[in-house]
């Protein structure tokens, strides 16, 4: 089907090379196949034939976006709602744009205008929801997942942060409800199982959250914050060689984790192995020096 697609834009351009609404839908093309240095090279002509071509600014922005280029498509997206004030979709991408960049007033103002134009799209609600979550606004982030999730009831992420925003709050029982939709959504996604790990141990329900832990790890065993928290419960039941096992398991996944080293020598320690703990500790305290953070021991 693409081949065919090309062909026929290949043979529309050695027709009429100067038609920019054939070079956006040949850059369009290269998109979808991910080919996204012949992609901007299209956009490119077709803004070169016509300059106000605000889906061309647009989509120009996006390749930018998805290559990390990002105060290019901040440029490009600019580009687009100037030329069309009314490009609901121009504002959402600048709006995601500013939030990656951390610019978060900048992305709430683009954002409120496309839902202005589109207040029925989900995404729109979504990354602005994201705003007030990364500006640890959860009471203001709640309703516009709830409004996301309304709009697109099968949005995991929308269920995920939602659960995220509850779990901040203390609102535990709200928050593994969500979590729990998330999963129907997303079944195969370790973040969400260990979220509802975090969930269950906060609420005291220590074997619920050793099995949501155990299944995160399935889908993804390097989540070095599920291997942290069975240790830290296998520690705390008095399974010691289970404990040094998860530790490890950290550390096999992220070889300078001063937590685990920590932790490892507090076991061992604890085990009055003595010699065997020291290292441990020696090498939590060479990491605080590299990398100096709160103490989270």
């Amino acid at each position: 089907m693409f081949r065919d697609a090309l062909k026929t834009y290949n043979r529309a351009l050695q027709i009429q090379p100067d038609d920019s609404e054939t070079h956006y839908f040949f850059g369009n093309l290269f998109f979808k196949l991910r080919n996204y240095s012949e992609a901007l090279t299209q956009y490119d002509e077709a803004l070169r034939y016509n300059q106000n071509y605000a889906g061309a600014y647009n989509n120009k922005g996006t390749v930018l976006r998805l290559t990390q280029r990002l105060k290019k498509a901040l440029h490009n997206y600019n580009k687009a709602v100037a030329t069309d004030p009314n490009y609901a979709l121009a504002y959402r991408n600048l709006g995601l744009t500013y939030q990656k960049l951390k610019q978060l007033d900048q992305a709430e103002s683009a954002l409120k205008k496309s839902l202005e134009l589109t207040p029925e799209d989900p995404r729109a609600r979504f990354y602005l929801a994201n705003v007030y979550f990364d500006r640890e606004n959860y009471e203001g982030a709640i309703p516009e997942y709830q409004t996301t999730v309304k709009l697109r009831p099968n949005f995991g992420p929308g269920y995920n942060n939602l659960g995220l925003c509850y779990q901040r709050l203390d609102r535990l029982d709200q928050a593994a409800a969500a979590f729990e939709k998330a999963i129907r959504y997303n079944p195969g996604n370790g973040e969400i199982y260990k979220n509802l790990g975090d969930t269950y141990l906060k609420l005291g329900k220590v074997e619920i959250a050793k099995n949501y832990y155990f299944a995160a790890l399935k889908d993804d065993s390097t989540l070095v914050e599920s291997h942290l928290k069975l240790g830290n419960i296998y520690k705390s039941q008095d399974e010691h060689l289970k404990s040094i096992q998860e530790y490890k398991n950290v550390l096999r996944a992220d070889s300078t984790n001063a937590e685990a080293y920590y932790k490892l020598g507090v076991v061992h320690f604890d085990l009055t192995q003595y010699e065997v703990a020291v290292p441990f500790f020696q090498k939590t305290l060479a990491l605080k020096k590299i990398n100096p953070k709160p103490a989270y021991f």
